[in-house]
């Protein structure tokens, strides 16, 4: 499932509740199963995936927005739905400009900027980046900005910053605006830095390109209110 739209239909909601935990927990443990049996992948692609995902591939993902759009609808929010595994046991290898999941992620929010017009949006879920571009921001959100390893910090996450950059610029060139996803408080730290760094950069002139998302239930945020 490649790409997600943030349009629900009521189809799977509708399903009891214990009909729907069931599925959902029989989907989670056979996963890998489900992906290579065209027979399995079709009640899954009839119930969830056309409720919560726009299309599999470029074809019908623009037939599906067009729809949307002789609807009415205006706007489109798309967002490459891809969660990095956790827990693993696997120590997860150093962050670098050439790792293939940091690449690989990067070139799918490509793809889905190349399925947007003017106006419309991507959302980005930084844990998508893959275990080392995980393990970077877990590092950096521990890290003390006094401390003498700060700048070390802040070079090695700059190799995430580098990549989203590239997202964003080509964001900014088709009038797209970028939606960063608030995630668990131990990524947050390093998420609003790329965020915030990305606003200096691309939010100018009164025109807004990348929005952060903050929670305001938590603790860190009640200076805000």
């Amino acid at each position: 499932m490649r790409f997600g739209l943030l349009v629900q239909h009521g189809r799977v909601a509708a399903l009891p509740q214990g009909v729907l935990s069931a599925i959902i927990r029989m989907t989670k443990k056979c996963s890998s199963y489900i992906s290579a049996s065209p027979i399995l992948q079709w009640p899954v692609h009839q119930t969830f995936y056309k409720t919560f995902c726009i299309g599999s591939e470029k074809p019908d993902i623009k037939t599906n927005i067009k729809e949307l759009r002789a609807m009415g609808l205006d706007g489109i929010v798309l967002a490459f739905a891809r969660e990095s595994k956790f827990g693993s046991g696997e120590k997860p290898a150093v962050l670098t400009k050439e790792d293939p999941s940091l690449r690989e992620w990067v070139s799918m929010n490509l793809e889905t900027l190349d399925c947007l017009t003017n106006n419309d949006y991507i959302a980005l879920r930084l844990t998508g980046a893959g275990q080392a571009a995980v393990a970077e921001m877990d590092h950096f959100s521990q890290q003390d900005p006094t401390s003498v390893h700060y700048k070390t910090s802040l070079e090695r996450i700059g190799i995430f910053g580098d990549a989203l950059h590239e997202i964003f610029t080509v964001a900014s060139q088709k009038g797209v605006k970028v939606l960063i996803d608030a995630e668990s408080s131990g990524h947050q730290p390093a998420i609003d830095h790329l965020a915030l760094a990305a606003m200096a950069t691309f939010n100018k002139n009164g025109k807004a390109t990348i929005y952060n998302t903050y929670q305001m239930y938590g603790k860190v945020h009640q200076s805000c209110y």
